[in-house]
């Protein structure tokens, strides 16, 4: 009985080993199983919306109030590099 059940279980596992190695032999069995599996995730968690999104109103801003006025030295360098000295 025991030993029908332990014989029953490997056939089981072999077939699923032929399943596997005959996909991963295969580049579009492979990504016909990523397909599969992304629609059973789509399926399983495709819950409404909590939260609503809604669209910002535009903001109206002045680009001078961004800018920090501050004196500064500026140097080119021999080799071209431009450096800033507060």
């Amino acid at each position: 009985m025991e030993i029908d059940k332990i014989l029953s279980e490997q056939k089981e596992k072999l077939k699923e080993k032929k399943k596997i190695e005959s996909i991963l032999r295969s580049s579009k069995k492979i990504w016909k199983e990523v397909w599969e599996e992304l629609k059973e995730i789509r399926d399983r968690f495709k819950d409404k919306r909590k939260t609503t999104i809604k669209t910002m109103e535009t903001v109206e801003y002045n680009l001078e109030d961004f800018i920090e006025h501050e004196e500064a030295v500026l140097v080119i360098s021999r080799n071209g590099w431009l450096r800033k000295f507060k």
